[in-house]
């Protein structure tokens, strides 16, 4: 990942949300209950989504976004495999 051109801010007063050229491609809730929002491919989308405690996430779904509502829904590899992918598809869209 390109972390040079990526940002963090805090928006909402509570969430942490990662930008490439101000476009989001990920957003964590820092209160519990845990919640992160990723944007995926349109191939990827079902699979995930037919996972416990992943989503399609309210409003963007449309547009390939899942809500992911446990940390441990997905192991170590893929919530970086899935970031990384987020980043991409975003950056791609700029």
């Amino acid at each position: 990942m390109d972390r040079e051109n990526a940002t963090m801010d805090i928006t909402w007063g509570k969430n942490k949300v990662f930008s490439i050229s101000e476009k989001m491609f990920c957003s964590c809730d820092l209160n519990p209950p845990f919640t992160a929002y990723l944007k995926v491919s349109q191939n990827d989308f079902p699979n995930l989504i037919d996972r416990e405690f992943i989503v399609p996430a309210p409003l963007k779904a449309k547009d390939n976004w899942i809500q992911i509502n446990n940390v441990e829904a997905l192991t170590t590899n893929e919530w970086e495999s899935l970031i990384q992918s987020s980043y991409t598809l975003v950056k791609s869209a700029v």
